[in-house]
């Protein structure tokens, strides 16, 4: 399925340089206790791949949401993700790194795959940490 949201998400066609960011869930959690946001500090984990297929860099990284630093198009992505979820989103090029940077052997503002799981949520924008969401999460699955 195809996942929107009010930040640049949507339907768009993969393969475009212009647009917006197109993401699938490959894998989805339930449930889900809180949804990443503007500001929040993330541990985040990428693969970044070539529209023709070819991987050119993964990793993983401390990721502050919505301060587009490192790609403005992850920052899309990402809000309104799970802790635990898995996304592939092409990245188009006007949402891509920009000139000057050079991002995995791709020309700045070329289009690429990314697929992005949210490994945890650090801090939240409201100040929150990881061991008051665990608490929030345990509470929500003893009440189903």
């Amino acid at each position: 399925a195809v996942v929107s949201t009010q930040h640049h998400v949507t339907q768009s066609s993969e393969g475009e340089e212009e647009g917006d960011v197109a993401c699938k869930r490959s894998r989805d959690v339930t449930p889900c206790v809180y949804t990443v946001a503007a500001g929040d500090y993330i541990q985040l984990s990428y693969t970044v791949t070539k529209p023709e297929g070819e991987v050119v860099g993964s990793g993983e990284m401390r990721y502050p949401v919505g301060r587009a630093l490192f790609v403005p198009g992850w920052d899309a992505a990402l809000v309104g993700m799970c802790q635990g979820e898995e996304r592939v989103c092409w990245i188009p090029g006007n949402l891509a790194h920009k000139s000057g940077s050079s991002l995995f052997l791709i020309p700045p503002e070329t289009g690429f795959y990314s697929k992005l799981k949210v490994v945890k949520v650090l801090l939240t924008a409201d100040g929150r940490d990881s061991i008051d969401l665990l608490q929030e999460e345990n509470k929500k699955r003893d009440e189903l």
